[in-house]
């Protein structure tokens, strides 16, 4: 298995995920066939204070892991989903102040 990260807030210039997730898409379809391998995105994460915006940005990398062809796209795991900023000052959990998980968690739910 291949793992990836999948970071959008880390881009130089415009951490907008619309903008990268088709390169993610691409590059697990190539892997996946140059190397005869499952691929498998480990580590996701997105901003807390937006919501809406991790949300769609999990939707859409579920998507295109499930696009990956002959089923070699496995699945998602969202790195340190409960780091809540309010102790870990880690600002890309899933995770609101009031010490809940946020809506963005919701896009596992989607079948």
């Amino acid at each position: 298995m291949i793992g990836l990260s999948y970071y959008p807030y880390w881009l130089e210039g415009n951490p907008d995920y619309t903008l990268s997730i088709a390169d993610l898409g691409q590059n697990m379809k190539d892997m996946a066939a140059r190397y005869g391998k499952e691929v498998m995105v480990v580590e996701v994460g997105g901003e807390d204070t937006k919501v809406q915006n991790t949300y769609d940005m999990l939707v859409a990398v579920q998507k295109q892991v499930k696009a990956v062809p002959d089923r070699k796209g496995l699945g998602v795991i969202y790195w340190e989903p409960q780091g809540a900023r309010s102790w870990s000052k880690y600002g890309l959990s899933a995770w609101g102040a009031d010490g809940k998980p946020t809506k963005a968690l919701d896009a596992f739910l989607i079948k």
